[in-house]
């Protein structure tokens, strides 16, 4: 049976869920200061973040971290814990291979309960002969989160 409470309800969640993605919108416009070269393609995928230290990866510090957006350019990042390194080291797990880029920390912002967003730029790719660690953190990547369900 048909209630006007209910509809009622609908429509004020919506506006309200509208508008609050709105004000997020436009506080995220005002935090980045530089322009996307290109458009972004939206994903949702698992990742390994593994911060860059004085000119070396810290395997220590591995997060594991969801690629919210991509382009050819640079990748949107949601990290569980603030993260203070200018670059990093991106595990991502293909269909045919895995792929390692390096990349380059523009902006870091947190976005509350210990998590933080970056946007980045993709700097070079690297193979796991350079950092013999990383071919073992993407096998661990294949065996986890690349399984069938």
């Amino acid at each position: 049976m048909f209630s006007f409470r209910s509809r009622n309800s609908d429509i004020e969640v919506r506006r309200r869920i509208l508008r609050f993605i709105n004000e997020q919108r436009r506080f995220a416009a005002t935090c980045y200061d530089d322009q996307r070269e290109e458009s972004r393609s939206n994903l949702n995928i698992g990742a390994l973040l593994v911060p860059i230290v004085k000119g070396e990866p810290d395997f220590e510090a591995v997060q594991p971290s969801i690629v919210s957006d991509m382009s050819t350019s640079g990748v949107g990042i949601i990290a569980p814990a603030a993260i203070t390194a200018k670059e990093a080291l991106v595990v991502l797990p293909g269909t045919e291979e895995m792929l390692y880029v390096q990349i380059t920390i523009v902006h870091n912002r947190r976005i509350g309960n210990g998590f933080s967003t970056l946007g980045t730029r993709i700097t070079n790719l690297v193979t796991p002969n350079k950092y013999p660690v990383l071919a073992e953190l993407g096998a661990l990547m294949q065996e986890t989160i690349c399984q069938p369900h």
